[in-house]
């Protein structure tokens, strides 16, 4: 019995440690836009805040124009070696038009242009991504694509992250708690099985 006790034990920490791990990333820059505010941003352009698009909770930015070379710009940040966001656009002609990057290049966008190695889906629904770019440091740009044939308020951007390890999804998530879970109910079951061994 002493023996099972420890298995549960070491398997109950050793879930525990990894949730912690996942959830602890070094967080260099974010914005989920749950709040009504653009603080983190220092360059706002035409960007606003508007309910979500999918009928969900909270805020995602959209723009009231279109633009070229960036019309939303982060706050300066440094040392990050992931960024993720997730991305709404609606399908309208070839696309919706949205772009990010970082420091006057495209990571992002959904028509191919400048090397961008991410391509943006529009769909009418949310899709997440994560990019690994080692020591990226400076400022995020965001914008709704000038050269596109969207329209102003078709792309929706929320949940962006930067930082020093990955952010893991949350299904990801939820299996670690679902297999945290079923290692807590062991250890109860066992040791309501003891109780009543020893009654």
């Amino acid at each position: 019995m002493k023996k099972k006790c420890r298995f549960s034990l070491i398997a109950l920490l050793l879930v525990g440690g990894a949730l912690c791990t996942q959830t602890q990333a070094a967080i260099v820059f974010s914005d989920g836009f749950q709040s009504d505010n653009l603080n983190n941003w220092s360059t706002i352009g035409s960007g606003v805040l508007v309910a979500d698009p999918a009928g969900g909770g909270g805020y995602a930015l959209t723009f009231t124009t279109l633009a070229s070379g960036g019309d939303v710009w982060s706050q300066p940040f440094s040392g990050g070696n992931y960024i993720s966001f997730e991305y709404y656009g609606r399908t309208v002609g070839t696309g919706a038009g949205g772009f990010m990057g970082i420091n006057g290049a495209w990571f992002a966008g959904d028509v191919p242009y400048g090397g961008n190695s991410i391509l943006l889906v529009n769909d009418n629904s949310w899709h997440s991504y994560q990019l690994y770019l080692p020591g990226a440091s400076g400022e995020l740009m965001l914008e709704l694509w000038g050269g596109s044939a969207s329209v102003p308020g078709n792309g929706f951007f929320r949940d962006i992250v930067v930082s020093t390890t990955p952010v893991p999804e949350p299904t990801t998530l939820i299996a670690g708690l679902g297999a945290l879970g079923l290692v807590l109910a062991g250890l109860r079951s066992r040791r309501s099985q003891v109780n009543r061994i020893g009654k």
